[in-house]
């Protein structure tokens, strides 16, 4: 403590005792960073945007804009926790932080104040497996649900891409014996062995449903000749019989071969008529 001694026009006049350093600050200006002291200790005067630790907003940074305030920096430690800095709970806060109390000098506003610590970075989220669409339900719909016309709008457009869409017809001949297109049944039933054998599903089971659907394919062809037409339409089907009793004895080999045979008694009946 000191006491000041004034002499205004000869009076001796004694001013009541002041505190030599805490009361200093309230009185003399305090630039940033210069040094300041309160009740918890020194601390130096800073934006209270960088203070770590505890900002007093009581003036003992005097004149300064209100957001420069006397900044004490006390560190702490929480057992098991880890170390921090004590804060006012009332006037700093503890910004992506934790206070912990029984740990810091002073009031029970005064509290340690320990940041969270970052664990490391969450790996990317791997980028999902796009699932293999030419499934044995994909197959089956093609082959036995869908329509024909659905199916060759598929096979046109090569959708599902990883079955195999190739396909060499009904034979190397023309595929219309006697008039009737039999050129997508035939394709069809292509895409049946072909993709059965590929997905390793192509057993007897599965080759007789195949050659069925083929029969069927055959018929709906056969079908859409009636009234004045229903001639062409037996005969049709004795054509369709003939290839599929072929195809179930022998394969899609035989097939071709008969489609061939089939070609060349057109052929010979066309020649003998003179056509």
């Amino acid at each position: 403590m000191k006491t000041i001694i004034l002499s205004v026009l000869g009076l001796a006049v004694v001013t009541s005792a002041i505190p030599s350093d805490y009361e200093d600050d309230l009185i003399f200006r305090r630039a940033v960073n210069d040094q300041c002291k309160a009740p918890e200790g020194t601390g130096s005067c800073q934006k209270t945007s960088n203070c770590a630790g505890i900002s007093y907003p009581t003036g003992l940074c005097p004149k300064d804009p209100a957001d420069v305030q006397c900044c004490v920096k006390i560190n702490c430690n929480v057992p098991k926790v880890g170390p921090g800095f004590c804060r006012s709970v009332k006037n700093n806060g503890c910004s992506g932080g934790t206070f912990h109390s029984g740990v810091c000098p002073g009031n029970s506003d005064i509290q340690c104040c320990v940041k969270a610590i970052a664990g490391p970075p969450t790996p990317p989220t791997p980028a999902p497996t796009e699932a293999n669409p030419c499934t044995a339900a994909a197959y089956d719909k093609l082959m036995f649900s869908d329509s024909i016309s659905t199916f060759m709008s598929a096979k046109n457009s090569k959708s599902p891409s990883c079955f195999n869409w190739g396909d060499d017809g009904c034979s190397c001949s023309p595929d219309e014996l006697f008039g009737y297109d039999f050129l997508d049944p035939c394709k069809r039933h292509d895409f049946g062995y072909r993709n059965g054998k590929n997905m390793g599903r192509f057993d007897a089971t599965l080759k007789e449903k195949v050659d069925n659907n083929f029969k069927d394919d055959l018929y709906d062809v056969c079908n859409k000749f009636s009234g004045l037409q229903s001639f062409r339409g037996v005969e049709c089907r004795r054509i369709a019989d003939i290839y599929v009793a072929f195809v179930k004895k022998f394969g899609k080999k035989k097939r071709d071969e008969t489609s061939t045979l089939l070609q060349k008694r057109e052929c010979d009946l066309k020649s003998a008529l003179g056509l």
